[in-house]
């Protein structure tokens, strides 16, 4: 899959993971991460929050008041955690359960290492290690 930008994925890399789950050989397994500083958490943590501010006050003028303004601070704040706590955004994962050897399939998001996974074969939750190594350049 190809992004229209030539240099969008210049920050891209490829590690290398384990699958672990109590009981099981870990297996290997790569992802393709795009690493998120903490400056750039924190920078979309704090924006996501001023936007959140913003729209609850707009959310407010609509009746009944409070229960907009609520769930805009609730959903706002949900977001916020997400910016802040993913320390990667993950593009592609290719990795088996290590019990089944079934596909495991983890939709594109943020990450923050370990992640558990559910195994749609055998019904296990293996968790995901990401090595903070060196990175491999795709």
């Amino acid at each position: 899959m190809e992004d229209a930008k030539p240099g969008r994925n210049a920050s891209r890399v490829r590690r290398d993971a384990r699958v672990t789950l109590f009981g099981s050989a870990p297996r290997t397994a790569t992802v393709e991460v795009t690493p998120r500083p903490r400056a750039q958490r924190m920078t979309r943590a704090l924006l996501t929050l001023a936007a959140t501010l913003v729209l609850a006050a707009v959310a407010g003028i609509v009746p009944p008041h409070v229960p907009w303004i609520l769930g805009v601070l609730a959903v706002g704040a949900w977001r916020a955690r997400a910016e802040w706590r993913g320390e990667f955004a993950l593009h592609a994962f290719e990795g088996e359960c290590p019990r089944c050897g079934a596909q495991l399939v983890i939709e594109d998001r943020y990450i923050t290492p370990p992640i558990t996974v559910a195994c749609y074969g055998c019904h296990a939750q293996p968790q995901l290690h990401i090595d903070r190594g060196e990175a491999v350049r795709p």
